[in-house]
C-alpha cells in the first residue's frame, strides 16, 4: 500500500491513535462499572442497616408502650432533663423539655426526694453508673401521688471518663405498691390472728376445763346427796355448766359454718317486738345480778323480712356480753325505724364500756380485752359473720365507764301494707274435741280478733258447714275431717298457705305412723316393752275423739279387756307404750316464731281426758326448757306442723320423752301468747301468696 494512504497526526498514525482512544474508554467504562456495583451494594447495605433500625425502633416502641414506660435523658453539665418518649398514664407528670433537676425534685414527695437526689449526686459523681429508685410524685393538677419507679445509668462519658449524660426509664407502680400493701397487711393479719389463735387455745383450753371439771365433780358427788333440796342444786349446777358448755361449742360450730358459706340463711318475716320480749324473758329468768332489763318497743308490731334464728343469735351474744360487763343499773333492749325501710336494734348498758383504743377490735377473732372475765372471745366475732351473712350491719358506741351501746342495722322491715292476706279460719268439729270444744273454739277466736285487730279480713268457718273453700290466700285450720283436709291439699297445690298443712294434720291422725316417724328421726319416745305393767293403750287410726280412745292398764287381764273393747268398736290400729314415771309437762309452740310455752297440768288442776292423774303430783324435776323445745321443733319438723303441743315426762334425772304429740292444740293455759304468736305467722308466712 502506497505510503501515501496513511494520515499521521504529530508523527502518529491515527487509526493507531483511535485504537488506544478505545481501549481507554472501554477501560474507564470498566472502571465505571466496577464503582457502580460496589457503590450499589454498599448503598443497599445501608438501607438494609436503616430497615432493620427502623425494625428495631418499632419494636422498641411497641415495649415501651407494653410496659407503659417514660424514657428520659439529663444533660450533665446543665443537669436538665429532658422527656424522649411517654406512654404512661396520662395524668403522670411529664416535664417539659430541659427542665432543671430542682424543678422536677419540687414534685416528689418530702420523704423521698432525698433519695432520689443522692441517687442522681452519685451518678453525676461518678460514684455510681446505674441506679435504682422508688418513690412518690405528685402530678400539677392531681390531688393524690402517684408511685414511680426509675432505672437510671451513665448513657456518655468525655474523654476523661467522667459522665456527659444520664439515661433512664421510669414507669408508674400503683398496683404493685396496692398489691404489695395488701401482702403487707395481710402477713400482718395473720401474725396477729395466729398471736390470738394461740392465745384463744390456751383460754378455750381453760374455759372448756371449768365446765367440764364442774359437770364431772357434781355428777360424782350427786349420788352419795339424800336431800332433795341439795339434789336439785346440784342438778341445777350441772345443767348451767353444761349449758355454758354447750354455747362454747355452739359457738365454734356456727363460726366456722358461717365463715365456710356452707350454711345459708332462711329468710321470712316475723315480729321483732315477739323477739325481743322473748330473749329479754330469757335473760331476765337466768340473771342473778342487780341488773334491770327493759325492753323498747315503740310500735305494737314491727315485721323484718330476715333470717329469724341468726338475728336472734346476735341479740343473744349481745345481751351475754352486756350482762357480763354490767354489775349493777340497766340493760335495755330495743329498736327504731330507719329511713329506707330499715331499722337500727341495740342493746345498751350501764357497764364498764370499753376503752376507746379498743373500739375498732372488738368485733375481731379471739380478742378478750379484759383477761380477768370468763369468755372465748367468739360471741361478737360471730355476731359480725352472721351481720354478713343476712346483709346487715353492726358496730358499738361506748364511752369508758359508763356504758356501752351495741347496734344492729336491719334491711328488710315491711310496711303494713306489705302484709294484708285474705285469710280463711276454719274450725274443728266437736267430735274432735273431747272435753274442748270451748277452749279450741277459744283459741281460734283469739287468733281471729289479732288478725282483724290488725286490719286484716277474716272468714271464719266451721269444718261441719263448709261445702266449698272460697278463695283466699292464707288458710288457718284446726279442721280434721278427711273432707276438709282434702280440699286443703287441692289449696296447697294452688301455691297457697294452709296452717297446719293438709299432710301434717292427717299424719297426727295415724299415730302408729307418727310415733314410728318420730323414732326414726332420734326423738325419744317410750320403748315399745309393755313387760313391766303399767302401760296406754291409744287408738292408731285416728285423732283422739273420746276418752275411750286411750285407756290405762295395770295389769294383763286389764290389757287383753282394753283390746277387746277396741275390737268391739271396730278398732284394729292400736298403739301400745309403757307407762313412764316422771313429771308430766304439757309443751305448746308456734314455728317460725319464738313462742314456747311449757306447763305442769297437775299444778293447775287443768285436764281434758283425766289422765294427768297417773303420773302424780309433779315433783319438778330440773330440765332444760331449751332442750325440750329443740325436741319439739324437730317433732314439728318431722311432721310438717306449725301450730303444734305435745306431752312430755320428765325424768328425775332431768331427761326428757315425749309421749303426745298433736296438730293445733287449745294453748288453755296461754291462749292471749299464742294467739298473738299464731297471728303474727298467719301474716307473715311467705310462699307464693299476696303476703
Amino acid at each position: 500500500m502506497p505510503l501515501s494512504n496513511y494520515l499521521f497526526v504529530g508523527g502518529l498514525r491515527v487509526d493507531i491513535l483511535l485504537w488506544v482512544v478505545g481501549v481507554l474508554i472501554v477501560a474507564a467504562t470498566v472502571v465505571l462499572l466496577w464503582w457502580q456495583r460496589r457503590e450499589h451494594k454498599k448503598l443497599k447495605r445501608e438501607l438494609d442497616l436503616m430497615d432493620g433500625l427502623n425494625k428495631r425502633n418499632v419494636e422498641f416502641e411497641m415495649v415501651l408502650k407494653t410496659m407503659k414506660l417514660s424514657t428520659w435523658k439529663v444533660d450533665v453539665q446543665s443537669q436538665t432533663l429532658t422527656v424522649v418518649s411517654d406512654f404512661r398514664a396520662s395524668n403522670s407528670y411529664a416535664p417539659l423539655p430541659e427542665t432543671s433537676a430542682s424543678d422536677f425534685f419540687r414534685h416528689i414527695l418530702p420523704k423521698d426526694v432525698g433519695r432520689v437526689q443522692e441517687a442522681l449526686r452519685q451518678m453525676i459523681s461518678g460514684e455510681q453508673e446505674e441506679q435504682y429508685v422508688e418513690y412518690q410524685i405528685m402530678a400539677p393538677g392531681e390531688d393524690q401521688p402517684y408511685w414511680s419507679e426509675t432505672y437510671a445509668m451513665v448513657g456518655k462519658h468525655d474523654a476523661a471518663g467522667n459522665p456527659l449524660e444520664i439515661i433512664g426509664v421510669s414507669r408508674r407502680i400503683d398496683e404493685q405498691k396496692r398489691i404489695e400493701n395488701e401482702l403487707t397487711s395481710a402477713l400482718r393479719k395473720a401474725e396477729e390472728s395466729d398471736r390470738l389463735k394461740s392465745a384463744f387455745l390456751a383460754n378455750i383450753s381453760h374455759e372448756i376445763r371449768t365446765p367440764l371439771n364442774a359437770i364431772v365433780g357434781f355428777s360424782d358427788v350427786l349420788p352419795m346427796v339424800e336431800d332433795e333440796s341439795e339434789r336439785h342444786h346440784l342438778v341445777e349446777l350441772i345443767q348451767e355448766n353444761n349449758g355454758k358448755l354447750l354455747r362454747m361449742i355452739n359457738d365454734l360450730v356456727n363460726i366456722s359454718k358461717l365463715e365456710s358459706g356452707g350454711h345459708p340463711p332462711t329468710m321470712e318475716d316475723f315480729d321483732l317486738n315477739l323477739l325481743l320480749k322473748e330473749v329479754a324473758g330469757r335473760h331476765r329468768r337466768q340473771n342473778k345480778k342487780d341488773v334491770k332489763i327493759i325492753v323498747e318497743r315503740p310500735e305494737p308490731t314491727f315485721v323484718i323480712h330476715s333470717d329469724r334464728m341468726r338475728v336472734n343469735e346476735i341479740l343473744e351474744q349481745y345481751m351475754l356480753n352486756a350482762l357480763k360487763f354490767t354489775e349493777h343499773g340497766v340493760v335495755v333492749l330495743g329498736y327504731r325505724r330507719l329511713p329506707d325501710n330499715k331499722a337500727r336494734i341495740w342493746v345498751h348498758d350501764t357497764g364498764k364500756g370499753i376503752p376507746e383504743s379498743q373500739i375498732g377490735h372488738i368485733f375481731e377473732h379471739f380478742v378478750k380485752l379484759d383477761q380477768f372475765v370468763p369468755g372465748t372471745g367468739l360471741g361478737l366475732p360471730l355476731c359480725r359473720t352472721i351481720a354478713q351473712s343476712i346483709e346487715a350491719k353492726l358496730g358499738v358506741s361506748s364511752e369508758e365507764g359508763k356504758g356501752s351501746t351495741f347496734w344492729l342495722d336491719m334491711p328488710g322491715v315491711q310496711t303494713e301494707k306489705d302484709a294484708q292476706p285474705h285469710v280463711v279460719a276454719i274450725g274443728r268439729a266437736a267430735v274432735f274435741s273431747p272435753n274442748s270444744v270451748e277452749k279450741d273454739a277459744a283459741i281460734m277466736d283469739a287468733v281471729c280478733r289479732d288478725l282483724r285487730h290488725r286490719g286484716l279480713q277474716v272468714d271464719f268457718f266451721d269444718e261441719d258447714r263448709i261445702e266449698q273453700l272460697p278463695d283466699a290466700s292464707i288458710y288457718i285450720t284446726m279442721g280434721r275431717r278427711r273432707r276438709v283436709t282434702e280440699m286443703l291439699a287441692e289449696k296447697e297445690r294452688e301455691h297457697c298457705i294452709v296452717i297446719n298443712s293438709s299432710a301434717a294434720v292427717q299424719l297426727c291422725g295415724k299415730r302408729s305412723l307418727l310415733e314410728s316417724k318420730l323414732r326414726e328421726a332420734g326423738i325419744p319416745m317410750p320403748t315399745k316393752d309393755i313387760s313391766n305393767g303399767a302401760c296406754w293403750l291409744k287408738r292408731g287410726d285416728a285423732h283422739v275423739q273420746s276418752a275411750e280412745d286411750i285407756l290405762f292398764v295395770e295389769s294383763e287381764d286389764q290389757r287383753e279387756q282394753a283390746l277387746r273393747a277396741f275390737h268391739d268398736r271396730g278398732i284394729q290400729d292400736i298403739v301400745e307404750s309403757p307407762h313412764v314415771e316422771g313429771d308430766l309437762v304439757k309443751f305448746y309452740g308456734v314455728m317460725g316464731t319464738v313462742f314456747f310455752h311449757v306447763s305442769y297440768p297437775g299444778d293447775g288442776g287443768q285436764s281434758k281426758l283425766g289422765h294427768e292423774r297417773y303420773n302424780g303430783k309433779p315433783h319438778h324435776y330440773a330440765f332444760s326448757q331449751e332442750q325440750l323445745k329443740e325436741l319439739a321443733e324437730r317433732a314439728a319438723a318431722v311432721c310438717g306442723l306449725t301450730v303444734y303441743g305435745g306431752d312430755a315426762i320428765v325424768r328425775p334425772d332431768g331427761s326428757l320423752v315425749l309421749i303426745d304429740f298433736n296438730d293445733w292444740p287449745s294453748f288453755s293455759s296461754c291462749r292471749k301468747d299464742a294467739g298473738q304468736a299464731i297471728a303474727t305467722c298467719v301474716i307473715f308466712k311467705r310462699g307464693q301468696s299476696d303476703v
